[in-house]
């Protein structure tokens, strides 16, 4: 049975109560920072954290143009490109702040080890420092683990002769629960830095069980990413309290919106607490009293 449902996941708090969970300490943050224990929020927060994806195959030259634009005004952390636009998308983010992570294999992961290693290398000798790998499912859910983790070493080896950060990502629909756990343990063994999870769906309460279960089981020696097609403010917010290093999503541009207008909201709301009432004001002298 395929890993498609939170309940399923031994280990994990289950869906709801991990949302809640993580709106919970979003407002336990938001009432320190009314009380000025730590300091105000601010876009690139957030911002930082969000990752541009631009990895759809039928993307134009000038659709990546567009989306490499869109990211450098949004300030995000990240664009995810293709291999195939990873001189292009470098030439257009270098002015900015904006990191050029490359996916490769995707999807499936199907290809040769060969293949696979000549790939990376390739788009690692163009400067790409963030290395994003996908899962060969098929071998994962054949249980082929020394192949995998033969894989993993040569590829963990490559990024670290180009001083580059490798990334293992998991079409987290098409897994088992022993498949998710096991794939976190061989990255632990083979100096893989990060765990890439991406969801075909918007189910936000299985993203955030997911995340979890998976942050759990990294035990802080794995960075974890969250690849969705939409994430809410709310949701974006639970699962960096959580713990969660990048939120990678096309709707970055509606979701930091939202930030800015939640940020403007906490402005307001700041102000009018400390601003003196009307009550509180002195009243002018009388002329009875001059």
């Amino acid at each position: 049975m395929l890993f498609s449902a939170v309940r399923r996941i031994r280990g994990a708090p289950r869906a709801t109560s991990c949302v809640k969970e993580g709106f919970v300490e979003a407002r336990a943050h938001v009432e320190l920072e009314a009380s000025g224990d730590t300091p105000a929020p601010c876009y690139e927060d957030l911002a930082c954290k969000v990752g541009f994806p631009l990895v759809d195959g039928a993307l134009t030259e000038e659709q990546v143009f567009a989306g490499c634009e869109e990211a450098n005004r949004l300030g995000v952390g990240e664009t995810v490109i293709r291999p195939a636009d990873v001189d292009l998308a470098r030439n257009w983010v270098q002015e900015s702040a904006v990191r050029c992570a490359c996916l490769t294999g995707f999807p499936g992961g199907s290809s040769t080890t060969p293949a696979r290693l000549y790939e990376a290398r390739d788009v690692l000798r163009r400067g790409v420092k963030q290395l994003v790998v996908t899962m060969n499912l098929g071998k994962l859910v054949s249980r082929k683990f020394l192949y995998l983790e033969s894989e993993l070493l040569q590829l963990a080896e490559s990024c670290r002769q180009n001083e580059a950060r490798l990334r293992l990502l998991f079409e987290v629909e098409q897994l088992q629960q022993d498949h998710v756990l096991i794939g976190v343990r061989l990255c632990k063994r083979t100096s893989v830095h990060g765990i890439d999870l991406w969801f075909r769906g918007s189910n936000e309460e299985f993203t955030s069980g997911v995340a979890r279960y998976v942050l759990h089981h990294a035990k802080q020696k794995l960075e974890v990413s969250v690849h969705s097609p939409t994430m809410t403010l709310p949701a974006a917010l639970a699962l960096r309290e959580a713990g969660v290093a990048r939120l990678v999503t096309p709707q970055a541009g509606a979701l930091l919106a939202a930030w800015e207008a939640e940020l403007e909201r906490r402005r307001k709301e700041a102000e009018a607490q400390t601003a003196p009432s009307a009550a509180e004001e002195p009243e002018p002298p009388s002329a009875l009293n001059t």
